[in-house]
């Protein structure tokens, strides 16, 4: 099924929406990609009949958008232009143009939800009259700014909160505490794992038990398009994860045990769901000064990516190693600084600063 297709279905059958909702958001994101995919509008040399049949081609399914491409398109800039486009070239009203934001909002939600963007653009949208278009207006792009923790930050709450991850807490507790203590057993093995291995939320969730391979010390991961990648698991990860184990097993006696079964599960037995894993972040890293900013699984991801590059992992490696089928969405997910990808890219390649 097409990317425009998927979103559909969420906004009908899973959101509820309206048929006639349904065809604005439709039109007005097949609208956004075929303004993209001809060169922004008139600035490519395409006919109007052109562009409308390019938008006639994502609107029934027949564009194919890779999931990969959509960072590098979804941009703050992409859309300041495309508002542009409409309110200068198309000279739709400010009615209309709030609709088509609108629908582009919904589907870059989803997308983020999906875990294909890092981030909605549209929340560094800063809106003000419902229907003044005047309202509606994107923030330098200077202001946008991707949270990450340190490794020094991260380490320290590790090692505050090692008894969670040691056995002490098993031992101490029992009866109607059960639940509370296992659940904080499960949050720091999730901050942990995470920074670990930079895994997706979604990566993490649906993880079996026979994805650990105790005796290689390797980690099997099925992500995006059911791609697998391998990641070697250093020997105190290793340990904690054995230790988690040990602690599923002698607190959650309805939890499997078989290949396929959840690695991680809730203190029910089953298997992890997202608020969860998003909930287990806030709650181990909220309010603490030395972890500012967003709290979200895929902060964690980041600030793993950041740190390989900061070490002087060439950016192609941490690309394979976060499970990536392009540069671009590397460079986009390990955010910013690009003096700092940069100059790990010339000093990998000596070649890249010769003429």
């Amino acid at each position: 099924m097409q990317l425009i297709d998927a979103f559909i279905d969420y906004v009908g059958p899973v959101r509820r929406r309206s048929e006639r909702t349904q065809e604005i958001y439709r039109s007005a994101v097949s609208s956004f990609f075929a303004w993209y995919f001809s060169g922004y509008g008139s600035a490519s040399g395409k006919t109007a009949s052109d562009t409308e049949k390019t938008a006639s081609a994502a609107g029934n399914g027949l564009m194919e958008i890779p999931e990969e491409d959509m960072p590098g398109i979804l941009t703050l800039k992409t859309l300041r232009d495309w508002r542009h486009y409409l309110l200068t070239e198309k000279r739709y009203s400010a009615r209309t143009v709030n609709q088509h934001l609108s629908a582009m909002s919904g589907f870059c939600h989803w997308l983020f939800h999906r875990e294909v963007l890092q981030e909605n653009p549209f929340d560094l949208m800063e809106r003000g009259g419902h229907n003044a278009i005047e309202g509606v207006k994107l923030r330098d792009e200077k202001e946008k700014r991707v949270t990450f923790f340190s490794d020094e930050a991260l380490e320290r709450y590790l090692e505050e909160t090692r008894s969670a991850a040691d056995g002490t807490l098993l031992e101490l507790y029992a009866g109607e505490e059960r639940k509370e203590i296992y659940d904080r057993i499960c949050r720091r093995m999730i901050i942990s794992f995470l920074y670990g291995t930079a895994l997706r939320r979604s990566e993490l969730i649906s993880l079996p038990l026979k994805a650990v391979d105790w005796k290689r010390k390797v980690l099997t991961v099925t992500g995006k398009g059911g791609k697998t990648r391998q990641l070697a698991l250093t020997g105190p990860l290793l340990g904690e994860l054995r230790r988690y184990r040990e602690a599923v097993a002698a607190m959650v006696p309805s939890a499997g045990n078989g290949a396929e079964d959840p690695f991680f599960v809730t203190f029910s037995g089953r298997k992890l769901y997202p608020v969860y894993v998003d909930r287990a972040v806030k709650t181990e890293l909220g309010g603490r000064e030395d972890c500012p900013g967003h709290k979200s699984p895929h902060v964690l991801r980041h600030s793993l990516a950041t740190e390989l590059l900061k070490e002087g992992a060439d950016i192609y490696s941490v690309g394979r190693y976060l499970g990536h089928s392009s540069i671009a969405a590397t460079q986009i997910y390990t955010h910013g600084d690009i003096r700092q990808l940069k100059a790990v890219y010339e000093k990998s390649f000596p070649r890249a600063g010769k003429k």
